[in-house]
């Protein structure tokens, strides 16, 4: 069950009338009264609500008496006093186990402190979002103070202002942290120097984190090097690394190249969105044919043409193990495909195999033009259609859009998405 908070005078209770807080109704009776026989409720989202002081002390009625699974507190304006009140009281009754505290630029000292106290002394709270709030200075101090002895398995911090001494700050703690699992830190201006050295030093040393995302960062080529020094010393530790849209290139393929041989951990790994292209396929072929950890890759716009392309059916023809590859958003036309094709009639292990129904300079034209993709065969392009004829065949799927089906025969499913960007802004990567 969810709880929307919504600006509605009526449906107060006695208590918040008292506290006059007039534009958000913050106690429902017939919730309180036990609507939720277990005392748990799955949300109570304020996003976007006002929360002034006198409005988070009404709020302590509801969390005494319930638990939620999450409290969305995301751009709710929290003032200084009532939100270090709040948080107090979120402690307290120890209330969700998933806290958004997103877009409240407005934090001060004293809210900074009490979250920093939710952070070290709670035994439910798990996840913790604090995105797109500068967490500099005095936050980041004592945010990385309390997570040496958190029990968090889950911290977003994207557009956070991390990038230099706030990173060093909360590397540090992390290096010691024996409790949390998946750390996400997009768009935080990451540079291939100081920033990806420290990264490196948290893969050396923490084996317990198992998710790092460092989306839309500058990690470049140089700083894939220091991430890869890092990753080849972990006998335990980062299963999924996400580095889409991070400046990297054939170079830092490279380096690459180097470290996948000898890693044993890495299942999950997203390279979309940077300038790999063909020579970059061939340089990590060969080692990918012989790393036995990696199960799933993300490739999805990185330059790749028919030739990269037969790079990467080579690798899928020797796997054993590879699961899913992302192809989406490249320039794969019959020569790419057929090879593919050849491949799949080989591997035994991949589940599912991301493709365009439609090159993505068509699909541009087909939009600009305010219509749906004209078909391959009007188009006169045969050869590309008997390529996806065959892939289809091999893995008995329709063409469209397909999410995990389940496996027949270990044959892979193919997903064909017509138009990316009607479903999620054109963005993919890997899905774990």
């Amino acid at each position: 069950m969810s709880l929307l908070i919504k600006p509605l005078r009526q449906g107060m209770d006695g208590e918040a009338e008292r506290k006059e807080t007039g534009g958000v109704a913050l106690l429902l009776p017939n919730i309180c009264q036990g609507v939720c026989v277990g005392g748990g409720v799955k949300c109570l989202d304020l996003k976007g609500e006002r929360l002034d002081q006198r409005s988070c002390e009404a709020l302590e009625a509801v969390l005494k008496s319930l638990h939620f699974d999450f409290i969305n507190l995301q751009a709710a304006q929290l003032e200084e006093n009532g939100a270090s009140a709040l948080l107090d009281m979120i402690l307290y009754y120890e209330s969700t186990t998933h806290l958004d505290i997103s877009d409240n630029s407005s934090m001060g000292t004293s809210c900074w402190r009490a979250l920093a106290h939710l952070i070290k002394q709670s035994v439910r709270l798990s996840r913790l979002d604090v995105c797109n709030v500068a967490v500099v200075d005095y936050p980041a101090r004592s945010l990385s103070k309390a997570l040496l002895t958190s029990l968090l398995t889950e911290l977003h911090l994207h557009n956070a202002q991390l990038s230099g001494v706030p990173l060093y700050t909360l590397v540090s703690a992390l290096k010691s942290n024996r409790a949390l699992q998946e750390l996400h830190l997009t768009s935080n201006l990451l540079n291939s120097y100081q920033d990806a050295l420290h990264l490196g030093d948290l893969l050396r040393y923490n084996s317990t984190l198992h998710t790092l995302e460092l989306s839309s960062n500058a990690i470049a080529d140089d700083g894939l090097e220091e991430l890869c020094d890092g990753l080849r010393w972990q006998t335990a530790g980062v299963r999924v690394l996400l580095l889409r849209n991070n400046q990297i290139t054939v170079r830092g393929m490279v380096h690459l190249a180097k470290a996948l041989p000898v890693l044993r951990v890495l299942q999950v790994l997203d390279l979309g969105e940077n300038f790999l292209g063909n020579e970059g396929m061939q340089v990590i072929r060969e080692p990918l044919m012989v790393n036995c950890s990696l199960l799933q890759l993300g490739l999805a716009q990185a330059s790749i043409t028919c030739e990269g392309a037969v790079a990467l059916a080579e690798f899928l023809a020797e796997s054993r193990q590879i699961q899913r590859l992302d192809l989406r958003h490249n320039q794969l036309k019959v020569g790419g495909l057929m090879a593919l094709c050849l491949s799949l009639r080989i591997n035994r292990s991949l589940a599912c195999l991301d493709l365009d129904h439609t090159p993505p300079q068509e699909q541009t034209s087909a939009t600009r033009q305010n219509k749906a993709p004209a078909a391959p065969q009007r188009a006169g392009r045969g050869g590309r259609l008997r390529a996806w004829e065959q892939l289809s065949q091999i893995s008995q799927s329709p063409t469209g859009t397909i999410e995990y089906p389940q496996r027949e025969e270990n044959r892979p499913v193919l997903t064909f998405p017509k138009i990316l960007a009607a479903e999620d802004g054109g963005r993919h990567g890997v899905k774990v």
